[in-house]
């Protein structure tokens, strides 16, 4: 290491001519990377809320919620649905296979909730 040392101070010129390379090289290679920023991702996930004020938590999740999830559940490709009710929501959230288009899995679930609308509530 002490040998490195003297051969740096003695031939400065060199030193800074290979650190220059270096840095070009560098340089070079960056502008030349291919590389994304944030690269396109799409999550087949799908989400129906439904909202009527004034309702209970109990009828939300027994009138809504459930009917719901019992019409999604034939849906293809549906890895998991989880439902939330609270007083005067349902939010029920179906998790399908990974590389399941959102288009697709959007029109499946609008296909099955219009199924069944006449038996949700108004």
């Amino acid at each position: 290491m002490h040998r490195l040392s003297i051969l740096s101070l003695r031939n400065r010129a060199l030193i800074a001519l290979i650190t220059l390379a270096v840095l070009a090289g560098g340089v070079f290679a960056m502008a030349n990377l291919k590389r994304e920023l944030i690269p396109s991702l799409e999550i087949p996930v799908a989400a129906v809320v439904s909202v009527q004020p004034g309702t209970s938590v109990e009828i939300m999740d027994q009138q809504v919620s459930a009917p719901i999830e019992r019409a999604v559940s034939g849906v293809e490709s549906l890895v998991q649905s989880t439902s939330t009710s609270s007083a005067g929501v349902s939010t029920v959230v179906l998790e399908m296979e990974y590389g399941t288009p959102v288009t697709e899995v959007t029109a499946d679930v609008e296909y099955a909730v219009r199924q069944i609308e006449n038996q949700l509530p108004e």
